[in-house]
């Protein structure tokens, strides 16, 4: 099954990847770096626009249980068939962001260590406890950098999960990244 990291830290790296994936890689060379998953979904769309019975994967979800990471493959604009690392929540709490482990801080320590690291402008984006108040489901705030396209989770006052993601649209804003290869 998938690598293991039981002890040890690793790297968030904004726009980049994490634990030494990086965004815009194949599924193939993810494997090669984390080793295979635990879990893995596939999402199947037929091609309905041309009217023709091929159908193509748009999407796959694969878990790493160990490192606490669940990583997400698309496909670029440009490219419907060619599936590619593109986000992934981590729940690890050794995951460092700018030499920070974030998860598991209180939602006043993480806002104290939000506020000394170098992390651009992150603004609380929703507060899901005014909508329901009394339900402790609903305890959930969700803080975003947009600019690094991070967004930190914060449940019952704990932070519980990191999202990051790329932001290449097509294969041409990621041809010149070291380590990402394309066929054809």
């Amino acid at each position: 099954k998938g690598m293991s990291i039981e002890g040890l830290t690793f790297e968030v790296q904004p726009l980049q990847g994490v634990a030494g994936a990086l965004f815009g890689m194949s599924p193939t060379q993810v494997e090669k770096v984390l080793g295979p998953p635990d879990e893995s979904r596939i999402d199947i769309q037929e091609d309905f626009a041309n009217l023709s019975e091929e159908r193509f994967v748009t999407s796959r979800k694969w878990q790493y249980n160990d490192l606490g990471l669940s990583l997400s493959f698309t496909a670029p604009d440009d490219r419907p068939f060619d599936t590619r690392f593109r986000s992934c929540e981590i729940v690890n709490p050794r995951a460092e962001v700018f030499g920070i482990q974030f998860i598991g801080l209180s939602e006043a320590q993480f806002l104290k260590a939000l506020a000394s690291s170098q992390l651009p402008e992150t603004v609380l984006c929703s507060d899901l406890r005014k909508l329901c108040p009394d339900d402790p489901e609903y305890d959930v705030r969700e803080y975003i950098c947009d600019q690094l396209r991070i967004t930190f989770w914060v449940e019952q006052g704990v932070v519980a999960s990191i999202w990051v993601a790329d932001e290449w649209r097509s294969t041409s804003d990621i041809k010149e990244r070291p380590g990402i290869h394309f066929l054809g």
